[in-house]
């Protein structure tokens, strides 16, 4: 029986299993996240949309209502850009791969000190 072998596999399909929750997690509060955002920009709009009497039957606008200009939109989560990594993909990866990392390293430590136990054969 090879014992490091099959920590080996063992820390492999954990660290498979790790990875894939924690990303399925990442992935199911980042659409939570952007859910929320979007009521709450719905909601602020609302809010801050003012309120004008009703128009006297009969009249036209002579134009169409202007549009603010792009600047002033403030950024949300609605305009996602996956080139720019925000702090919570960059802390996703950390919670992700640190794990795994740490316990091949850790594992790794303690297959090197026992292996120092172990009694070498003298060459004949």
């Amino acid at each position: 029986m090879n014992w490091k072998r099959g920590f080996l596999r063992m820390w492999l399909v954990l660290s498979i299993v790790w990875i894939g929750a924690t990303g399925l997690l990442g992935l199911q509060m980042r659409a939570e996240n952007d859910r929320i955002w979007q009521v709450r920009e719905a909601q602020a709009k609302a809010a801050k949309a003012p309120t004008l009497p009703p128009l006297p039957p009969g009249f036209v606008l002579d134009a169409p209502p202007p549009v603010p200009p792009r600047a002033a939109y403030t950024s949300t989560p609605v305009d996602y850009n996956p080139f720019a990594p925000p702090t919570h993909t960059m802390r996703w990866l950390v919670i992700m791969f640190a794990p795994p990392a740490g316990l091949f390293v850790f594992g790794a430590t303690i297959a090197w000190i026992l292996s120092g136990f172990w009694r070498t054969r003298a060459a004949p």
